[in-house]
């Protein structure tokens, strides 16, 4: 195991019973430089305690208040990256298969009133948590006062941090202020608090179960999209909101998303986390990687053009062909008088206010939205449509759903493209990986 150890009371009885239990183990100290000199004989003592127990020692320095600012972030919040990022750089590079933290039950019940005062959901009332990735908090089941009387009992030094006398954290202000009220009327706090953290845990799995089972109902994969039934709101009208961000929370979205997205109306409204992008259609919430809206605007197509390579699948181009003595009842193959189409054509996006001729409407002009409109298309399924345009800018084909009247073959067309569209199935795309 790699210990982190700070200096203080918790960790430095941390490293002693690992010492005394024969544990192979190292030391890593961050010095964050957060309290002068104090800080810097934090970590000569941490390394004067390996070499006391002949054990590994490692060290890294932050400017952690500088890098707070730099980054908008809390002090707190910043050192806390730093830390856990360092130490598991630390065990990956020198082959320890875990690193173990200090953290205490009286830390957990702290964290859990701080969870509980910002706001949280039954996660966060959970404390802090026993085991996560390569992590162990063997300490947790411990109280602060035992580990003080084992400090005590065996003679250990350790540092004290001055900042833990102050009420400059909101931790801190817990542990002077409202812990003592809170053992004031249950002197057994800690007792209770770790069979109400176990309680507490069933309880979280039976929800997490839950929002799993109904998951399997409501929510599926559909190629690059996750879709979300709101029907949920109806069946579920008491939680539906919880299970909402459960199953979008995933895809980097923040709870206030879902009350925002319920009360949108019934389409358009597009929300976005750092990864996602998420539109309620009808009654859907639809879920797609940002990675999926990055493409080109637009391509230029020549007369020797042959083939187009998109994110959606293949353009081929062959011209110049024989007018068909039948006509292919496919939605993904067109035929266009070329005489009438002026090159090089462009393909491109559809935007707003584009007009165009559908075929089969005797020349009535039609705005797309309209025509998406009518076909119930979804937002993503507008932003992946593309349109064929020739020079001068008319639209000859919204590929895949229409042509445009004003360029189709005529009993006198001499000289005819034809255009077909090969999509991408799930089937086509790469095995072995997910962006889910």
């Amino acid at each position: 195991m790699l210990l982190a150890v700070s200096g203080g009371i918790d960790s430095v009885v941390m490293a002693d019973l690992a010492f005394r239990s024969k544990l192979d183990f190292g030391i890593g100290h961050c010095n964050f430089h957060l309290r002068g000199e104090a800080s810097d004989g934090d970590a000569e003592f941490a390394r004067t305690l390996a070499d006391r127990y002949g054990v590994p020692f490692f060290r890294a320095d932050f400017h952690t208040e500088q890098d707070a600012l730099d980054s908008g972030k809390s002090i707190h919040e910043t050192a806390r990256e730093q830390r856990y990022g360092w130490l598991e750089e630390i065990r990956i590079a020198n082959n320890f298969d875990l690193v173990a933290t200090a953290h205490h039950l009286n830390d957990s019940i702290e964290t859990a009133l701080i969870n509980f005062t910002r706001g949280t959901g039954i996660r966060g009332l959970l404390g802090v948590p026993e085991t996560g990735n390569r992590l162990i908090r063997p300490l947790l089941w411990a109280t602060r006062e035992e580990i003080a009387a084992y400090a005590e009992e065996t003679g250990l030094e350790y540092r004290e941090d001055s900042s833990n006398d102050t009420d400059k954290y909101a931790r801190n202000k817990i542990r002077h202020h409202v812990i003592p009220v809170l053992k004031d009327l249950n002197p057994g706090l800690e007792q209770t608090a770790a069979r109400n953290f176990h309680h507490l845990s069933a309880t979280a799995s039976l929800y997490e179960w839950a929002v799993k089972e109904l998951g399997s109902r409501y929510k599926s994969i559909r190629e690059n999209t996750a879709v979300i039934d709101l029907a949920v709101s109806r069946d579920f009208p008491h939680f539906a909101d919880s299970l909402l961000y459960e199953w979008i929370r995933e895809f980097g979205f923040l709870p206030n998303q879902v009350s925002d997205a319920m009360n949108a109306g019934e389409s358009g409204a597009v929300f976005n986390s750092p990864t996602h992008k998420m539109i309620r259609d009808r009654g859907q919430l639809l879920i797609e990687p940002l990675a999926q809206q990055q493409t080109a605007d637009s391509y230029l197509i020549t007369r020797e053009t042959q083939l187009l390579d998109l994110p959606e699948g293949r353009l081929a181009f062959h011209y110049p062909v024989s007018r068909p003595d039948q006509w292919p009842d496919h939605p993904d193959i067109a035929f266009f008088n070329a005489d009438k189409l002026t090159f090089p054509l462009t393909l491109r996006r559809w935007q707003s206010g584009d007009l165009f001729h559908p075929l089969g409407m005797g020349g009535k002009r039609q705005k797309l939205q309209d025509f998406f409109s009518n076909r119930k298309l979804s937002l993503f399924d507008k932003e992946r449509t593309w349109l064929l345009c020739s020079a001068a800018g008319e639209i000859a084909w919204v590929v895949g759903l229409r042509a445009d009247e004003r360029f189709k073959v005529g009993e006198g067309t001499k000289a005819v493209l034809r255009v077909e569209f090969g999509r991408i199935t799930k089937r086509d795309r790469p095995q072995g990986r997910s962006d889910w």
